[in-house]
């Protein structure tokens, strides 16, 4: 399975409402924020450090320079209502720890848009999105954490920059996200 440019998966077969969940994909604002104005938001820390090896091939492909010791990964499950709606990756360059980026590190149970969004130098990339298959190590990620991956919609990932250092955020999506009306 390849990231690809087009958002094209046919999701009619989950008896998903497609433009709702069209909607929450292709949207490039704070999805969290908008989750706490509908629903009770929850944000469920995962990992948080560099020791962590577990890095999907498209990650150590966005910083080839730099070794899975010297990256580090925040990953999150985000709930609404009590039900997982995204499972999301953060990672970026340990050195980028130092600089702008060194509160990702303390964030915890907060949201990335507290770091992403308030800086308006801070330009997001455009999507890239894959299916989910049963082969994907993202299945066995979230297997692990006791959560049915088996209802994960897609992933999307995208990146940010701010001052040519850049953060790789990837998202996965499950079902339950189009259980909520984009407003």
């Amino acid at each position: 399975m390849y990231w690809r440019r087009k958002y094209n998966f046919n999701v009619n077969d989950l008896s998903i409402d497609s433009i709702n969940m069209n909607h929450w994909i292709k949207n490039k604002s704070s999805l969290t924020d908008r989750i706490k104005k509908i629903a009770n938001l929850k944000i469920k820390l995962v990992t948080n450090n560099y020791k962590n090896k577990n890095l999907l091939l498209s990650e150590k492909n966005f910083f080839p320079l730099h070794t899975a010791e010297n990256i580090f990964l925040r990953e999150v499950i985000i709930l609404a209502n009590e039900s997982p709606i995204m499972y999301a990756r953060t990672v970026l360059p340990r050195k980028y720890l130092r600089g702008y980026w060194n509160d990702i590190k303390k964030l915890n149970t907060s949201s990335l848009s507290r770091i992403v969004y308030e800086n308006p130098s801070i330009k997001r990339s455009n999507f890239l999105y894959l299916a989910p298959s049963l082969n994907n190590n993202i299945f066995k990620n979230i297997k692990s954490l006791k959560i049915d991956s088996k209802n994960l919609v897609i992933g999307r990932q995208s990146y940010f920059e701010y001052k040519r250092k850049n953060i790789l955020l990837t998202e996965y999506f499950f079902e339950a996200i189009n259980n909520f009306e984009f407003e």
